[in-house]
């Protein structure tokens, strides 16, 4: 899975991080990509054990690798305003480049 991670203070604990310290964030799970509301980014936070990985899902092969069923890791899905989400995980820069590049 390549693509844009969340990094916070630590290893651990990045969903109570991102929950407390980004304005208007809060946990919301939806069953498809669809799902996600205009005007919000998923973020999902995977659990590793030695650390956790916070991945901003950008389109909807992201939220299929990041949702399939056989993978039994502890997972929280975290919604938060579609720009901040897109800055933080420096998705916002790869998108800004890549329109320059065209």
């Amino acid at each position: 899975m390549g693509g844009f991670y969340i990094q916070t203070v630590g290893h651990n604990f990045k969903a109570g991080y991102i929950l407390e310290n980004i304005e208007g964030s809060y946990e919301f799970r939806p069953e498809t990509y669809q799902d996600i509301p205009e005007g919000k980014g998923l973020v999902i936070v995977v659990e590793n054990g030695a650390f956790d990985a916070a991945a901003f899902i950008y389109e909807e092969r992201e939220f299929e690798e990041f949702t399939l069923p056989s993978d039994n890791r502890p997972k929280r899905f975290i919604l938060m305003d579609i720009s901040v989400a897109e800055d933080i995980s420096g998705y916002a820069k790869f998108k800004e480049a890549k329109k320059e590049s065209i």
